[in-house]
């Protein structure tokens, strides 16, 4: 049955079109997705933290989970709302969650814990999470050389964004084991090297998740994410320089 789950909440997902250059993500958000489906019974509650548009709200609500979705950002929250009103919304912070002790089954949020005070957040997501609970973090990482370049060059421009979409610290890879205290188990996996620099093909930035799978853009990415796999299998310090970290714990 979890398979069932997992591919109805996949599909919802690649449908909606949305979200950051969903085809390059995609296999870190299926990743994501299916762990958590095939961990959590239908009706289990998940807290979709940093929920935004909702677009992953919709998709673990459409696999029978109950979610609850937090955001800082009413407008962004009443679009969530347009989504699906297969779940509870409420305003707040990562660091002081409208949520009781132990009161939900599973945690996900994606690009959120760097644009938060990450102590406090943890302690807050460890509170709201039972034990036994899952947890799965996306999230990005300090080394990657785009990356570090594009913060370079917002710098030197003088873009200045909301203060709650500046990031306060990103996460180094070798310091992860930072974000795991008070779970029982976790396992890190990097995502993105080479294939990073795909994002500034506008074909494969703009292409949606569910392009076929013959499409060019799909191809490319699907060779660079091998190369990327090899690359950290091989040498272990590459590591260091991913984009992104999947991260999946159990409290």
């Amino acid at each position: 049955m979890s398979a069932t789950r997992t591919a109805a909440a996949l599909a919802v997902w690649r449908a909606s079109g949305a979200g950051f250059a969903p085809l390059f993500l995609e296999p870190i958000i299926t990743e994501a997705i299916t762990q958590l489906t095939a961990e959590l019974e239908p009706g289990a509650r998940i807290l979709d933290l940093g929920s935004g548009e909702g677009h992953l709200t919709h998709a673990f609500a459409s696999a029978g989970l109950s979610v609850v979705a937090v955001d800082v950002d009413p407008a962004l929250q009443q679009q969530a709302r347009e989504r699906t009103r297969e779940a509870s919304f409420l305003l707040g912070r990562a660091e002081n969650l409208p949520l009781a002790s132990a009161s939900v089954d599973a945690v996900f949020c994606f690009s959120v814990l760097q644009y938060t005070e990450r102590e406090a957040a943890q302690r807050e997501i460890l509170r709201v999470l039972r034990p036994g609970g899952s947890l799965v973090v996306i999230e990005n990482l300090a080394g990657s050389p785009m990356a570090r370049f594009y913060r370079l060059w917002r710098s030197i421009a003088s873009i200045r964004y909301a203060d709650r979409l500046t990031p306060r610290e990103h996460l180094a890879w070798a310091d992860r084991h930072a974000s795991a205290v008070g779970l029982s188990r976790v396992h890190w996996r990097p995502y993105a090297l080479l294939s990073t620099w795909l994002l500034l093909w506008p074909a494969l930035y703009h292409a949606r998740a569910d392009l076929t799978h013959d499409a060019f853009p799909r191809r490319v990415l699907e060779l660079l994410n091998r190369l990327d796999e090899t690359l950290f299998a091989r040498f272990p310090g590459s590591r260091g320089a991913a984009w992104l970290l999947f991260m999946h714990g159990v409290r």
